[in-house]
């Protein structure tokens, strides 16, 4: 059997032919000056380099880094504690402390005072002087000024607060408030506030 012959290659800038052995890639010049220039890849390095990049001598600021003590790293994605300790869980409320903070009507409204759910102190609109507080009457108390053209003049504590308009004993109120700052449904908050002394709150007395 004949063996093939050999291919030539022409180059594009001169004439002169090259005879190419049968075994050898056919290459054109212009591939071979692609190949040889340096490409630069995402990282800004050569193609084809070893990708390391100068050395520069270290500062003494890089030596008081290494001597630094190192920094704890957070616990958990956002650096917070998961389980709190024994003094914070003492902190929070529950419906234990909840019944021994705010258990008695006396106790809710002295609660709404330090917490300005409640005013405790309010003007005459014609006297522009203080009026008096009495606590006996209405759910949190009236205000009343006992001069002159204004002697029967009375204003109740809870108008423009949480409070107004609601038939609720103020106790009730508080414990579904707590309900609802704790994420309970309509249907937790009947159930967990459900007793024999009051009736069973509707879905509607909750909304509001």
């Amino acid at each position: 059997m004949a063996s093939p012959k050999p291919y030539a290659s022409v180059s594009e800038e001169s004439s002169d032919v090259q005879v190419l052995d049968s075994n050898e890639a056919l290459v054109l010049p212009c591939v071979l000056s692609a190949l040889e220039e340096p490409v630069s890849g995402p990282s800004g390095v050569a193609a084809g380099s070893s990708g390391s990049l100068p050395v520069t001598a270290s500062s003494s600021e890089d030596e008081d880094e290494d001597d630094a003590p190192p920094v704890p790293r957070p616990t958990g994605s956002t650096g917070l504690r998961k389980r709190p300790n024994s003094d914070e869980l003492k902190l929070m409320w529950n419906w234990n402390k909840f019944f021994s903070k705010l258990g008695t009507h006396d106790q809710c409204v002295q609660f709404a005072e330090e917490k300005g759910l409640i005013p405790t102190l309010k003007l005459c609109s014609y006297h522009k002087s203080a009026m008096t507080l009495t606590k006996e009457s209405g759910q949190v108390g009236k205000f009343r000024y006992r001069k002159s053209k204004c002697r029967t003049k009375t204003v109740s504590r809870s108008i423009g607060t949480w409070f107004e308009n609601s038939r609720l004993s103020l106790t009730l109120i508080f414990q579904m408030m707590y309900a609802f700052s704790e994420g309970l449904t309509y249907n937790q908050t009947r159930k967990e506030l459900c007793s024999e002394d009051c009736p069973v709150l509707s879905t509607r007395t909750v909304a509001d």
